[in-house]
C-alpha cells in the first residue's frame, strides 16, 4: 500500500481481515497501528517482492507524487522500484502515472486503474457531496438554506453534490456543456446553463463548486466574483482555477482534494469492491 489517508488505512484493516501480508509507505501514521510496526523505509523496500500494489485513487500531483497528504517526504513511484514486484503483479491505482505506464509496457507487471469505474465512482459521491459542503459550511459567512450556488460540471460528483445541496434547500444552478447533463438538471428541479452564461452566474453566487475537469476560473471570471463568495474546486491536478489570480483577487477559494477522505471507513468500502473485483479478473483472489 502505497500514500493515501485514512482510507488507505481502513483498506489496510480489510486487507488484514483477508488475510493479506502487508506493508506499506507514505501511508498515515494510522497504518502502523494497524500494521503493527512501522510502514517500510522506502517505496523500494515496500514494493520487494509485493504480488500487489494499491495506490490511492485522487489523481497524482503534476511532479507525478502520488497522493498522500500525511507523509513526510513525497511518495513517487519509479521504473527501478516496480522492477522489484514479484513475477505477474497488480498495481491497482485510480489514475496512473506516466512512470507505471511506461514500467507496465516494458515490464512484467499488470496495470489495472479504477478512477473511471462508474459503479465505484457512484457509491463513494455522497461522501465527496457531504466534504465539499462541509468545507463551505465552515468557509461561507451565509448558510447553504437560501443560498444562490453554483455547480460547474455535472458528472458523478456534481449530481450527488447538486442533490444534497438541493435537499438543503439551496438555489442551485448547474452549468454544463453537455446537454444531456443539463437536461438530468432540469429534470431534478435545478436551474442549469451552458458555460456561455459563468461570467454572469458567478456576479450573483454565494457558493461555486468546481467539478469539471478544466481550469474555468481564470483571472478574468475570478475577477467577477463577490468578495465574500466561497469558491470550492474539487478538480483534479493541476485545478480548474488560476491560484495566482485567486491570491491576488483576493478570492475566498480552496482547493478540496482528496474530500473521499472525510469518511474514510464508508469510502474504503466502496473502493474495496473495486480492489477484490480487480483481483479476481487478475487471478489473484478466487
Amino acid at each position: 500500500m502505497l500514500g493515501g489517508d485514512e482510507r488507505e488505512t481502513e483498506t489496510l484493516r480489510l486487507l488484514q481481515q483477508h488475510g493479506a501480508q502487508i506493508d506499506s509507505y507514505g501511508c498515515p501514521p494510522s497504518a502502523e497501528k494497524v500494521l503493527g510496526r512501522p510502514q517500510a523505509s522506502s517505496v523500494r523496500a515496500a514494493l520487494e517482492g509485493a504480488a500487489v500494489v494499491i495506490c490511492p485513487i485522487p489523481y497524482p500531483a503534476a511532479d507525478g507524487s502520488l497522493y498522500a497528504p500525511q507523509s513526510e517526504n513525497k511518495v513517487y513511484v519509479t521504473a527501478d522500484d516496480l522492477s522489484v514486484l514479484a513475477p505477474n503483479a497488480v498495481v491497482i491505482t485510480g489514475v496512473s502515472t506516466q512512470a507505471m505506464k511506461d514500467a507496465a509496457a516494458a515490464g512484467n507487471f499488470r496495470l489495472c486503474e479504477y478512477e473511471h469505474d462508474d459503479d465505484l465512482m457512484i457509491l463513494r459521491a455522497p461522501a465527496i457531496a457531504e466534504g465539499a459542503v462541509a468545507i463551505a459550511i465552515q468557509q461561507s459567512i451565509v448558510t447553504i438554506h437560501r443560498s444562490n450556488i453554483v455547480i460547474t460540471g455535472f458528472g458523478r460528483t456534481g449530481v450527488a453534490l447538486a442533490d444534497l445541496l438541493s435537499a438543503m434547500h439551496a438555489h442551485v444552478t448547474v452549468v454544463a456543456r453537455n446537454q444531456v447533463a443539463r437536461a438530468r438538471a432540469y429534470q431534478m428541479g435545478l436551474d442549469s446553463s451552458d458555460f456561455d452564461r459563468l461570467n454572469e452566474l458567478v456576479k450573483s453566487a454565494d457558493m461555486i463548486f468546481n467539478t469539471a475537469p478544466a481550469q474555468l476560473f481564470t483571472r478574468e471570471v475570478l475577477a467577477l466574483i463577490p468578495p465574500d463568495t466561497v469558491l470550492i474546486d474539487m478538480s483534479a491536478p493541476p485545478g480548474a482555477v488560476d491560484r495566482e489570480a485567486a491570491s491576488e483577487l483576493g478570492v475566498q477559494y480552496v482547493w478540496a482534494r482528496g474530500l473521499g477522505g472525510v469518511a474514510p471507513r464508508t469510502v474504503a468500502q466502496s473502493q474495496w469492491i473495486g480492489i477484490t473485483r480487480l483481483l479476481k479478473n487478475s487471478g489473484i483472489v478466487s
